[in-house]
């Protein structure tokens, strides 16, 4: 039995079953007649005769992304947190090697430094006191044990000899652990003593800087610098010179790209080979660690990078499993099958279709490749209910810029190294008299809080540091009381009052109704050792003098304990208070002081305003230093236009749009369209989803970017009058723009919907040896442009059917092919 590949149309089905059953009713009518069998349907009925030729071409399904050609990033960062004094570079900088980047605060690392100190000898003194707890610990089930097996009580010397050997696992685990945090402090004090001698970064490449943090965004509080972690990059280096292709927002998988046989890109018409820019197995081992995974990369193989591709523009990838590549096809809709053969049906120099076996290959969802059986530019029939163009003009393709655009009119004038400087306590200002554009000097004193006597903060400091000297007097009290209690105990064992023997019927005293019967809770990591009763031990009260005094100790050196977690504990709120204090006059009235020469940018109080601890109160920069920071979370576009910037604008939808680094962008005269002014970005606040790897002599690091809310792009206007009046202007930029690609009038664009699959199919009617043929598309569109650009399927050189009847290239919408029509 015949069977077609694809679903037939129900109405040329509906015809080929009514030519079946009219066939049968003439076989069984006429009296006395010999039964007949209706003839087989060797060739198929279709409401179009329809041939396309066999040509060579992939097959396999494609997957097709977006690849953004960027510039390689250099990051420099701090391998330990730091504080920031000063940032010496701005975005747009062309920086040599060797030029200083940015540097540390020596005096806030020295203080890091003490810090990290104090909390290394806070934990080897506490270290040190629990070793010693632990060996009294030990010490006392040894004589529990030795008193156990005196009085013949085995099962009481198996439950000791038990809890010893937990505490010794316990104190195995504990040690483990101590070593641990001692040797990751260890590394912290010898990064910060190494930040102490050399705390600046200084670049290693030529380069542009295309990120820069902003002090205006760290955590500052009444200084100008601000606090960074370890790992943060604070500047990274863009050399243009060493393009890639990245695939923005997709992370790096184990197996990448592996599965796919065929890897490629369109770039001005010419097809590029790509593979895979590999990370090593210790950096993608350091990445999954830190949970941190960089994106995907590729670059072009076996050519010059740097000679193809342009940082700043979009190019389209293609990826296939299957290996038929430049193979010779037939259209799924020509083949059939018969049992396990396939065969086709071939045009002939009469017209008559001719019946030919076939052996195929890989198949996709449109295309079959031939093995056998047909040669390029035979005419192959296929299936087809669509309607072919019978009034038309031809389409001639060429390769032109596919391209739509956004518009935003969101962006201000900004000094990224500007410094911030807050509120240092909760209060209100005493003088603040600074305005926008003013000078100043380091040293100048910029404005005055009032605390009221003490900030709020000052005073809740006071009452940690009291309430925790009332906990540790409170503390030491409890344990000088039980030692109290058991020298008590251990004097009434040695005067004759209580018996250190095996308990036995007639050694009842009443005397010993009087001894504690406190019990041990279980809890001796709290420092709460309770005075254990002699009837745990079913009254075997040997040893009990060695016993008490192991208990002696522990409590002494709980007291040292107590002693070390107050320091510990109370050290840093005094440090903490007596920073507050700082530039204090005594009466609460705390005054702040410029870091640096500048002019005042931005003034975020006024004068008598209640202010919070950590309040943004002053920003000072340089106007040499200022750029365009562009947002395009503006929808509202050019106010006189209503978004529309051109004949190819798209309006003032921005939503996920980006700009690359590089990609220029245009400004336009919002009162008159004619005056426009070229820019490109030249970088952009952080992107905190991208990792960045670094490897530094062996050693790999892991680093990100401190991101925003709202990403700002930084553009350098070429026209440098601009500057003088940086107002009126809204911003166009390229949403998508691909060059030297195949675009085509919308409207020369069907549809079609598998009625099997429901899969939608988009295919052009193609001139192919003075046949009509359907050829399967797949399309970049956008709803408000009137082309498409062609990712697949055309070449420039073809032509394709444009229908008299339908509109020009200013409709948007594509024509829905009438799978049911006939000719």
């Amino acid at each position: 039995m015949i069977k077609k590949r694809i679903m037939i149309n129900k109405k040329s089905y509906a015809v080929r079953m009514t030519a079946i059953a009219m066939a049968m009713m003439l076989g069984l009518t006429g009296c006395g007649k010999k039964e007949e069998k209706a003839p087989e349907l060797l060739e198929p009925v279709t409401t179009n005769e329809a041939y396309r030729p066999v040509e060579k071409s992939d097959v396999g399904k494609k997957i097709i992304k977006n690849g953004a050609i960027v510039p390689t990033d250099y990051c420099y960062f701090f391998k330990t947190s730091a504080t920031l004094s000063k940032i010496y570079v701005n975005v747009g900088d062309y920086v040599k090697k060797g030029t200083v980047l940015a540097e540390a605060d020596s005096d806030d690392t020295t203080s890091g430094i003490e810090d990290l100190k104090a909390s290394l000898s806070s934990e080897q003194q506490t270290h040190n006191v629990n070793e010693k707890i632990y060996e009294q610990k030990q010490k006392e089930l040894d004589y529990k044990i030795k008193a156990c097996n005196e009085a013949g009580d085995s099962a009481g010397a198996k439950e000791n000899q038990s809890t010893k050997a937990v505490n010794a696992e316990n104190n195995r685990y504990d040690n483990m652990l101590y070593n641990y945090k001692v040797k990751k402090l260890q590394q912290q004090i010898d990064e910060k003593e190494s930040l102490e001698t050399d705390n600046k970064l200084v670049a290693e490449q030529d380069g542009y800087v295309t990120y820069a943090k902003s002090l205006t965004d760290t955590d500052s509080s009444d200084e100008g610098g601000g606090s960074i972690s370890s790992g943060e990059n604070v500047v990274i280096i863009s050399d243009y010179n060493t393009p890639y292709i990245e695939i923005t927002g997709e992370q790096i998988t184990r197996d990448g790209y592996a599965n796919f046989n065929t890897m490629y890109t369109m770039i001005d018409g010419k097809r590029y080979e790509l593979e895979e820019y590999k990370y090593s197995n210790q950096e993608i081992a350091a990445a999954q660690s830190a949970s941190k995974l960089p994106y995907v990369r590729f670059k072009l193989k076996d050519v010059d990078n740097s000679k193809i591709l342009k940082t700043g523009t979009l190019t389209p990838l293609y990826f296939s499993t299957s290996t038929a590549a430049n193979v010779l096809v037939v259209g799924n809709d020509s083949l059939y099958e018969e049992g396990d053969k396939y065969f086709v049906y071939v045009k002939t120099d009469s017209s008559d279709k001719e019946k030919r076996e076939i052996k195929i290959g890989a198949q996709d969802d449109n295309y079959t490749e031939v093995k056998s059986g047909l040669s390029e530019g035979d005419l192959v029939y296929y299936d087809s209910d669509s309607t072919i163009p019978s009034d038309y003009t031809t389409y001639e393709i060429k390769l032109g810029t596919f391209k739509t655009t956004g518009t935003s009119k969101s962006y201000k004038m900004v000094d990224t190294n500007q410094i911030t400087y807050k509120a240092p306590v909760e209060g209100y200002f005493t003088q603040l008299d600074l305005a926008e554009g003013q000078e100043v000097k380091k040293g100048d004193l910029l404005y005055i809080v009032d605390s009221g006597g003490g900030s709020a903060e000052l005073l809740e400091l006071n009452s940690q540091i009291s309430d925790a000297k009332s906990d540790y007097d409170s503390t030491v009290a409890g344990y000088e009381e039980q030692i109290k209690d058991l020298r008590a105990e251990i004097e009434d064992y040695r005067s004759g009052r209580k018996k250190q023997q095996v308990a036995t019927p007639g050694d009842a005293d009443p005397a010993d109704d009087t001894t504690d019967t406190t019990t041990d809770d279980g809890d001796e990591e709290d420092g709460d050792y309770d005075i254990p009763d002699p009837d745990d031990n079913n009254g075997n009260t040997l040893y009990m003098v060695e016993q008490l005094t192991c208990q002696i100790e522990i409590a002494k050196y709980n007291e040292e304990l107590a002693k070390i977690n107050y320091n510990t504990t109370v050290n840093p709120l005094i440090a903490k208070r007596d920073k507050l204090n700082k530039n204090n006059d005594g009466k609460g009235n705390i005054s702040v002081y410029a870091e640096s020469d500048g002019v005042v940018q931005s003034v975020y109080a006024s004068q008598g305003k209640q202010i919070k601890e950590g309040d943004k109160v002053v920003s000072i920069g340089s106007n040499e230093s200022k750029m365009m920071s562009l947002s395009l979370t503006d929808n509202g576009g050019s106010s006189r236009r209503n978004g529309n910037s051109g004949s190819d604008d798209t309006g003032s939808d921005n939503s996920n749009a980006t700009l690359l680094v590089n990609q220029e962008v245009t400004l336009i005269d919002q009162k008159d369209d004619s005056k426009k002014l070229t820019g490109r970005c030249i970088g952009a606040t952080a992107d905190s989803k991208k990792a960045y790897v670094t490897t530094i002599d062996g050693q790999v690091y892991i680093t990100s970017s401190s991101g925003s809310e709202d990403t700002r792009y930084y553009i350098q206007v070429d026209d440098k009058s601009f500057y003088d009046s940086p107002k009126g202007y809204f911003v166009s930029f390229a949403k998508m723009s691909l060059e030297n690609v195949v675009t085509v009038p919308m409207n020369i664009i069907y549809t079609e919907t598998d009625k099997t699959s429901g899969k939608s199919y988009e295919y052009v009617w193609k001139l192919s040896k003075d046949e009509i043929v359907k050829q399967y598309v797949t399309t970049s569109t956008d709803t408000k442009s009137s082309n498409a650009c062609v990712l697949t399927g055309l070449s420039e050189g073809d032509v394709i059917l444009k229908e008299s009847g339908s509109s020009g290239s200013g409709d948007n919408t594509k024509k829905k092919a009438d799978s049911s029509s006939e000719e």
